[in-house]
C-alpha cells in the first residue's frame, strides 16, 4: 500500500501538497519548542531597553506584513518588506532565541486576519521559525570565526534564502515544476532585493545608533523617499504589463466573432493585470444583458469591488467591467488600478464592438446567401409539391405546421428566423398577450396580387405551429387578417391558444 501511495504522488505531485505543508508545520512546530526551551533554560535577564526594543520589532513586523510594497518584474508580482532589517537588529541586539520568536505573534495575527486556511497560516508561521532558527543557526556558527558584525550580515542571506526556497518548493508541488526552476524564475530577484535591503538597513541603522540613538531618525527621509521611488517603479512596471496583456489580448481577438471566447479570454486578461478574486463582464443589447464571470485562486475579497462603464462607438453605454479584489492577498485597489481599469475598459469595449461587426457581418452574409440560393431553391421545391399535388388551404396549413414542428427553434424569433431561412418570406411577431399573438408577414411565397381572398395558408399554418410549440403542442385556431394579395399593406395573422 505505501508504495502505491508513493506511486500515486509521483504521478500527481500536486496531491503531497498538504501533507508538505502539514511536515512545514510540523518542523516550524519543532523550532518553535527548542526556541522557548533554550529561553527558559538560560533565562536571560532581559533589560527595559531591550524589552522596548523587543516590542518595537513585534509592532515593526505588524506594521510590515500590511504595509507589503507590491510590483510586477517580468511578469511576476514581488512583495517587498524590510523584515530583514529587523532580523539584524535583532542578531545585534537580543538574546538568540528571542530573534527566532520575535515576529511570530505578528505573523499569527496577520494569518488569522487575512482568514487563511489553518494548514497554510500553519505553514506559513512556520516558514519563518524555520527561516529564524536557519539564520541563528549561520549566526551561532560564524561567530565562533568571524566578528559579530560580519557574522550577521552573513546570516542575513540564510534567513531569506530558506523562506524563498520553502515557498518555492510549495509552488513546486502545485504547478509540477521543478524547484531551482520556480526559485530561478519568481524569488531569486527577490531574494537579492530583501538581502541588500536587510544588510544596508541594518548597517545603517547600527551606524547611526552609535553615533547617538535619535540620530536613527535621520532615516526617515530616506526611508520614505525609498518608498516613493519603489512605488513609482512599481506603477511603471505595473502599466507597461497592463500594454503588454492587452496588446496579446487584442493579437489572439483579431477575427473573433464569438462573444463567449472574447469575454473569456477578456476576464483572464483581467485576473492576470489586477491580480483579481473575481471579475465580472456585461454586455447590454437590444434590452438585454449577458454576464460573464470568472474565479481565480484566493476567491473574491468583501472590500467593495471597482467597476468602469464600457462604451460603444457613438458613446453609448456597452455595459461595464467589475474587478473584485482577491480575499487571499487582502490587497486594496489604489487609485493607479482604477485609472489602469480605464484603459483595459477602452480596449475592452473596442473589442467587443469588433466581435459584434464580425458577427453582424458574418449573419449578413449567411442571409445574403440564404436569399441567392437558398430562397429560389426551396421555392420551386414547394410550388413544384403544390403543383403536383394540387395542395389546397388545408394541405398548406398542415405543411406549414408540419415545418413548424421541425424548425430548430426555442422563442418566437428563431421560428422566424427559420422561416426566413427556409425562403418562404418574413414573418414577425408584433404582439403578444396571454394566448393570443399578432403577426405580420412581407413578401410571401404565396402572395398573389389581385386576388379576392387571403392566400398566405403555409405562413398561417407555420405560425400556428409555432404557438403550439411555444404552449407545449396545445391547439391552436388561426386567422389571416389582412393579405397583401387583396391590396393590403401587410399580411397580418392572428393566431391564440384554445
Amino acid at each position: 500500500m505505501t508504495s502505491a501511495y508513493v506511486r500515486s504522488l509521483r504521478a500527481d505531485p500536486t496531491r503531497f501538497v498538504d501533507p508538505y505543508l502539514a511536515a512545514i508545520a510540523a518542523g516550524g512546530a519543532l523550532v518553535l519548542a527548542v526556541a522557548l526551551w533554550t529561553l527558559g533554560a538560560s533565562a536571560p535577564g532581559v533589560d527595559l531597553p531591550r524589552w522596548v526594543l523587543l516590542a518595537g520589532l513585534a509592532a515593526s513586523s505588524w506594521l510590515i506584513l500590511n504595509r507589503l510594497i507590491l510590483f510586477d518584474w517580468r511578469g511576476q508580482r514581488i512583495a517587498l518588506g524590510p523584515d530583514e532589517v529587523l532580523v539584524f537588529l535583532a542578531l545585534l541586539a537580543l538574546p538568540l532565541p528571542l530573534v527566532v520568536l520575535f515576529a511570530v505573534p505578528s505573523m499569527a495575527a496577520y494569518q488569522v486576519k487575512t482568514r487563511r486556511p489553518l494548514l497554510k497560516g500553519a505553514a506559513n508561521v512556520a516558514v519563518l521559525l524555520l527561516a529564524g532558527g536557519a539564520c541563528v543557526s549561520t549566526f551561532a556558527l560564524l561567530r565562533l570565526a568571524l566578528p559579530p558584525l560580519v557574522a550577521i550580515c552573513l546570516a542575513i542571506p540564510a534567513y531569506t534564502f530558506t523562506t524563498h526556497l520553502l515557498v518555492s518548493s510549495v509552488f513546486s508541488l502545485r504547478e509540477r515544476v521543478k524547484v531551482h526552476v520556480v526559485f530561478g524564475e519568481r524569488f531569486w530577484v527577490p531574494t537579492l532585493l530583501h538581502v541588500a535591503l536587510g544588510v544596508c538597513g541594518g548597517l545603517a541603522v547600527w551606524a547611526l545608533w552609535n553615533v547617538h540613538p535619535l540620530a536613527v531618525a535621520a532615516l526617515a527621509p530616506f526611508a520614505y523617499l525609498a518608498r516613493e521611488h519603489v512605488g513609482l517603479v512599481a506603477r511603471t512596471e505595473r502599466e507597461a504589463l497592463v500594454q503588454k496583456r492587452l496588446s496579446e489580448m487584442t493579437r489572439a481577438l483579431v477575427g473573433e466573432q464569438d462573444l463567449d471566447r472574447a469575454a473569456e479570454r477578456i476576464l483572464e486578461t483581467c485576473g492576470d493585470v489586477f491580480h483579481a478574486g473575481r471579475t465580472t463582464l456585461v454586455i447590454e443589447s437590444e434590452g438585454r444583458e449577458r454576464r460573464w464571470s470568472r474565479e481565480f485562486e484566493g476567491g473574491a475579497s468583501a472590500e467593495p469591488p471597482m467597476a468602469a462603464t464600457l462604451e460603444g462607438p457613438g458613446g453609448e453605454k456597452m455595459g461595464a467591467l467589475v474587478i473584485h479584489a482577491n480575499r487571499q492577498s487582502h490587497a486594496r485597489f489604489a487609485d493607479v488600478d482604477r485609472d489602469l481599469l480605464a484603459i483595459v475598459a477602452a480596449e475592452t469595449a473596442a473589442t467587443i464592438a469588433n466581435a459584434r461587426a464580425l458577427h453582424e457581418l458574418a449573419a449578413a452574409r449567411e442571409r445574403l446567401v440564404s436569399s441567392r440560393v437558398a430562397r429560389p431553391l426551396v421555392r420551386r421545391i414547394v410550388r413544384s409539391i403544390m403543383e403536383e399535388t394540387h395542395a389546397d388551404a388545408t394541405s398548406l396549413l398542415r405543411l406549414g405546421e408540419s415545418l413548424a414542428r421541425t424548425a430548430d427553434a426555442q422563442d418566437m424569433d428563431a421560428f422566424a428566423r427559420a422561416y426566413a431561412e427556409m425562403g418562404l418570406g418574413t414573418i414577425e411577431t408584433v404582439a403578444a398577450e396571454g394566448g393570443q399573438y399578432e403577426f405580420v408577414g412581407v413578401d410571401l411565397f404565396e402572395k398573389s396580387p389581385g386576388s379576392r381572398a387571403t392566400t398566405c395558408y403555409l405562413a398561417l399554418g407555420y405560425a400556428a405551429g409555432a404557438v403550439s410549440r411555444l404552449h407545449h403542442d396545445a391547439p391552436t385556431k388561426g386567422a389571416e387578417v389582412t393579405c397583401e394579395s387583396r391590396g393590403d399593406a401587410r399580411c397580418r395573422f392572428v393566431v391564440h391558444v384554445k
